[in-house]
């Protein structure tokens, strides 16, 4: 049986593609209560709210947004697949080297805007991805 950790890995960059398409190709033109969960940090008022050209740089920032999220998920996929072949510790710490350095600069700005939506997904991503580090850590010590 091959290593659970390495399944997990592929369902969260999956669900992480999935998103990114969704913040680049749906949520800036027809989900606009995605957009206030996030707005609402800044304000009460509804993103609706803007002006036509605030609002579509607005459209532009989560489409580029959801394009990197996209390609993040992407390369997390291939490296997990590639873990398949055998259990190679280089790209674990690749994956995990890659997350920390998203999580750190991603949580700073949000902390200093205080976007505690951002906050919470930054950390629940964070998990999902640490627990199959450290559960694939712990399985390679026993063999």
């Amino acid at each position: 049986m091959k290593n659970i950790f390495i399944y997990w890995l592929i369902i969260v960059s999956i669900a992480v593609i999935v998103a990114g398409i969704i913040f680049a190709l749906v949520a800036p033109y027809f989900i606009q209560g995605i957009q206030d969960i996030f707005y609402h940090s800044f304000t009460t008022q509804s993103i609706r709210s803007m002006n036509t050209m605030d609002r579509n740089h607005i459209n532009w920032v989560y489409s580029v947004l959801g394009g990197s999220l996209a390609g993040w998920g992407i390369m997390i996929l291939s490296l997990s697949l590639n873990l398949l072949n055998g259990n190679n510790k280089r790209i674990w710490d690749t994956i995990l080297f890659s997350v920390i350095t998203w999580f750190v600069i991603d949580t700073t700005i949000t902390v200093k805007y205080m976007v505690v939506p951002n906050l919470i997904l930054n950390i629940t991503i964070l998990v999902a991805i640490i627990i199959p580090y450290i559960g694939n850590t712990k399985i390679m010590k026993k063999t």
